[in-house]
């Protein structure tokens, strides 16, 4: 998908290919992800079931312990856009699924 306009976020983003989870703010696996596109303020992933992203969760990247709250802010079937909502937290002795 190439997009011609004016760009509007606020942080450019970068193409990546990282393995993630989703996670409840109790930490609870809600699905995996695939990371297509990142930035300082958020992200764009591929889901790994079709499930319902609720408004607020976390992200964990696969390979690093740390938590990033993360919102939603608009879904297309499996693909899915959030901003980062707050600072990230580390998990010691934590290890994704």
């Amino acid at each position: 998908m190439v997009y011609i306009g004016k760009e509007r976020r606020k942080h450019p983003r970068y193409r990546v290919s990282k393995s993630g989870e989703l996670r409840s703010d109790a930490f609870e696996l809600l699905t995996r992800v695939q990371v297509f596109e990142l930035s300082v303020g958020g992200a764009r992933f591929l889901t790994e079931a079709d499930i319902a992203v609720p408004e607020s969760f976390g992200i964990l990247f696969a390979h690093e312990p740390v938590f990033y709250p993360s919102r939603l802010i608009w879904r297309k079937d499996r693909i899915v856009g959030v901003a980062f909502s707050g600072e990230p937290t580390l998990i010691p002795n934590f290890k994704t699924s």
